[in-house]
C-alpha cells in the first residue's frame, strides 16, 4: 500500500506528505501535523481505538490534528442502510463496528 501511495498519490518533489508502513499498535507513530485515519477505527473495538488515538495524540505536533474518514450511523442507528451493512461486515470480519458521530466524539 505504501509503495503504491508513493507512486500514485505524491510526486517525488513533494516533501510535506509522507507515508509510513508498520503496525500502528506495535510500532511507533512518527511525529506529524496531520494524521488521516481513513476507514481505520471502524475495524477495532473501543479499547483499541482509544489506544490508537492516544498514540496519535502523543505523536501529534502542537496545533496539529486528526482527520477521521468513516461512514456514520444515524444517532438512533436507524440507518443509513449502507452503513448498517458495513457494520454487519465489521461484526463478521473484524472486531469493530460502524459508529455514530457522538460515539466517535466520545472516543476522541
Amino acid at each position: 500500500v505504501v509503495q503504491v501511495a508513493k507512486e500514485q498519490l505524491v510526486s517525488p518533489e513533494e516533501h510535506q506528505i509522507t507515508f509510513h508502513e508498520g503496525d500502528f499498535f506495535n510500532d511507533s507513530i512518527p511525529e506529524a501535523e496531520l494524521y488521516i485515519l481513513s476507514k481505520i477505527l471502524h475495524d477495532w473495538d473501543d479499547d483499541k481505538c482509544k489506544q490508537l488515538l492516544e498514540k496519535v495524540y502523543k505523536a501529534c505536533k502542537p496545533g496539529g490534528g486528526v482527520l477521521l474518514v468513516e461512514s456514520l450511523l444515524n444517532e438512533d442507528k436507524s440507518g443509513p442502510v449502507e452503513t448498517q451493512l458495513y457494520s454487519m461486515n465489521m461484526l463478521v470480519q473484524t472486531e469493530g463496528k460502524e459508529r455514530t458521530a457522538a460515539e466517535y466524539s466520545k472516543l476522541l
